[in-house]
């Protein structure tokens, strides 16, 4: 088929799809259309596709096609919300016309690839009931004694341990009775009705490193290997970033090349901004105190202190070997506390104990071998569980080690202090990959799989799309595709509002500078935020509808709240440091059409209020990142190609900044009625205030802003607009 059909027949299907979804006679968005025709005729497409376009009905009507061709299509998602709208909104919707156009009636299929852990093993399920009912060693598991489990479960009162932690059982009851009692079909944690943590679920999964496939007496009714089987079948497979992200970071063929899943013809990467620190983040690794004591816990599920002279050696060692593992991370860190922690080419931080650490984890493989065996001899999966479990921790723990230990090309290495989910602070020794494009090109777009006489080959089209994209894309991800930029079906209700960004003038000066170097003047942050509050007062007091604030850093944010709760007392002020949830902040925003919300940079994103819950955003300066080991290698590395030490720090730290600009400013705008007024309360973005970026950085920010066709340094121009938003709609 040529590349002329495709693109033909994706457009017939897209606007068929539009019609079915929306209404009769709706044509798709010109953007839409565009986009939809580009991932069908061209083989790398990396575009901004702004909010409104309908990026998901142009990779729908793409994977369709594909379908009634016999190709395949992975799409593969940042957020969860954005895979939720998919399998349960748009992808019924593009099945739906399908049926209707084929004449059989069919449509294509679909499924979702989780990790392993997303989903109940009912063997360690099972295993996890027997301890809650006092009867933890039982032997070989099976189907026929649930029944009985379930009715145990269901007399279950006090306190029960699962796993050496301990729960009354109307905390972990629940959530074992939905496991053994068919766990709503699919066993996904999703679909799972029952309130539970992520740590009361681990009771009843397990990671793909600890499963023991076939040899399971449950295999038939492993719910993660259904799913697996299910995604093998599937014409269109949707997932989330970080299963790419663990292909590329860690060379494992996840999904494409895989000999399960089978040949991907296509890749529809949505949210592609956030794919490069996806995999940075996976490819990041840790060494520290931490990490052995985790693995002597690790290991107690099969191993347990006064079992034995070597055993009792092995705890007694790795309990020194953590004391002097913090001991040399605490050195380590104070001797680096100049250089934001970041170790040097020349630096051997484990030097004095990596000998001993490797052949500490090495004698734990040789304790649990002889267990492991005996536990399959007598078909105890839970043993067998737990002994892949810590073969599984022994090997990240060893490849962690290798990769602080010593320099290694595109690796950043530190040391800092990290403070733990349990509240806990200690110093730990980091890793993570610095410049990521030739593993995500080598381990994902460029990767072949199956066997010699059926091999899988590398993806034909891989497209890049986001609201909001870097022009660098193509260089970060491993792939040389230029950058385009598709319409907005928003940019009518963008020219009808207003930006605001104030300006100083010399005469102005002390109000928002100190006096620097040879008479110039320096931004002061100080006092830039009691600007920024004053003003913020003023523009939430014009505003007779809702808003949101976005600070560059807490400290602002508290101030702000501050100020508006003392200005208007009787307004609802929200704020993320209130101690309550962001969803729970943002449903009261949203049922309160007058409510303020503040918030950082965790609101910049995902956070939409429709219509006058939203006229007004005020972000008081591009949320820049602080600099750390990772964004500063980045930098040394595009410094060291280019000669250029201040466009590589634009390169990271300003452009990242920018695309997070660009998007917090979206939140005004989330549909073609909407209107308001947006304002960065940032001086340094007027080329004539008094303080001012370099131009390359002033114009990096205002592309981000460059929708806005009304601008204005004038803040009485926005009040007065806030004012007649206000007045008109009392009028009507």
């Amino acid at each position: 088929m040529t590349e002329d059909t495709n693109e033909a027949e994706v457009s017939a299907f897209l606007h068929e799809l539009v019609a079915d979804a929306v209404g009769p006679g709706v044509t798709p968005r010109s953007g839409q259309s565009a986009l939809a025709r580009d991932m069908a005729g061209r083989p790398r497409v990396a575009g901004e596709a702004p909010t409104g376009v309908g990026k998901s009905f142009a990779a729908l009507a793409n994977a369709a096609v594909n379908a009634r061709h016999g190709r395949r299509t992975l799409i593969s998602t940042e957020s969860l919300s954005l895979q939720s709208q998919i399998m349960n909104k748009d992808a019924p919707a593009a099945q739906a016309t399908d049926a209707r156009l084929r004449d059989d009636g069919s449509s294509f299929s679909i499924a979702v690839l989780k990790g392993w852990s997303n989903f109940v093993c009912l063997a360690k399920a099972i295993a996890s009931a027997r301890e809650a009912v006092g009867t933890p060693f039982a032997g070989k598991v099976g189907a026929e004694e649930i029944p009985e489990l379930l009715g145990r479960l269901g007399r279950a009162t006090g306190a029960v341990t699962v796993e050496d932690v301990d729960y009354d059982a109307s905390e972990i009851v629940p959530a074992l009775r939905w496991a053994l009692d068919g766990a709503s079909d699919t066993g996904d944690r999703a679909d799972c009705s029952v309130p539970m943590s992520r740590g009361q679920f681990r009771h009843l999964s397990i990671s793909s490193e600890e499963c023991a496939r076939t040899k399971c007496p449950l295999f038939d009714m492993c719910y993660p290997q259904a799913a697996k089987n299910a995604v093998a079948e599937a014409d269109v497979i949707v997932t989330n970033h970080s299963v790419l992200a663990v292909q590329a970071a860690k060379a494992i063929p996840v999904i494409l090349g895989n000999a399960n899943v089978g040949q991907i013809d296509q890749v529809i990467v949505d949210e592609a901004h956030a794919l490069p620190q996806t995999v940075r983040s996976q490819g990041q690794e840790e060494v520290s105190a931490r990490r052995v004591r985790s693995l002597m816990r690790s290991a107690k599920r099969l191993v347990a202190p006064g079992s034995g002279t070597r055993v009792d050696r092995w705890f007694a060692e790795g309990k020194r070997l953590a004391e002097a593992l913090q001991t040399t991370c605490s050195s380590w860190l104070d001797s680096r506390q100049n250089n934001d922690g970041a170790f040097v080419q020349d630096d051997l931080p484990l030097d004095s104990v990596r000998e001993q650490l490797e052949g500490w984890a090495g004698t734990l493989i040789g304790l649990i071998d002889p267990l492991e065996k005996i536990a399959a001899a007598g078909h105890d999966m839970k043993g067998v569980q737990s002994a892949r479990h810590i073969r599984s921790a022994v090997t990240h723990f060893t490849h962690a080690i290798e990769q602080v230990a010593e320099h290694r090309g595109g690796v950043a290495r530190w040391v800092e202090q990290v403070r733990f989910r349990d509240g806990t602070e200690m110093p730990a020794m980091q890793s993570a990959p610095v410049s990521v494009s030739g593993m995500m090109a080598t381990n994902l777009w460029e990767f072949e799989g199956g066997e010699e006489n059926d091999p899988i080959l590398p993806p034909e089209r891989i497209d890049l799309i986001s609201g909001t994209l870097q022009k660098s894309i193509g260089q970060e991800a491993g792939l040389d595709v230029g950058w385009s930029e598709y319409e907005s079906p928003f940019d009518e209700a963008y020219g009808e509002s207003l930006l605001f960004v104030p300006k100083f003038t010399a005469e102005q000066a002390d109000q928002i500078a100190d006096p620097g170097y040879k008479g110039r003047w320096r931004f002061s942050t100080q006092k830039h935020r009691d600007v920024a509050a004053r003003m913020t007062v003023d523009l939430v007091g014009a505003c007779s509808g809702g808003g949101i604030i976005l600070s560059a850093n807490s400290a602002n944010g508290r101030e702000y709240a501050r100020r508006l709760r003392q200005a208007y007392p009787q307004r609802t002020i929200l704020d993320q440091w209130s101690g309550a949830g962001v969803q729970e902040l943002v449903s009261e925003w949203r049922d309160d059409q007058q409510a303020i919300l503040i918030g950082t940079k965790s609101m910049m994103t995902g956070v939409d209020g429709p219509g006058r819950t939203c006229e007004l955003v005020i972000i008081d300066r591009p949320a820049r990142a602080q600099r750390n080991p990772v964004d500063e290698a980045r930098v040394q590395l595009i410094y060291e190609r280019t000669g250029d030490r201040w466009g590589a720090d634009r390169y990271v730290y300003v452009a990242d900044a920018a695309i997070l600009l660009e998007q917090a400013l979206g939140r005004l705008i989330r549909s073609t009625d909407d209107i308001g007024v947006a304002a960065i309360l940032d001086c340094r973005l007027t080329k004539t205030s008094v303080v001012s970026y370099p131009t390359p950085t002033r114009n990096l920010y205002l592309h981000a802003a460059r929708r806005f066709t009304q601008k204005t340094t004038s803040l009485g121009k926005a009040l007065d607009l806030l004012g007649r938003m206000g007045g008109g709609r009392a009028a009507a």
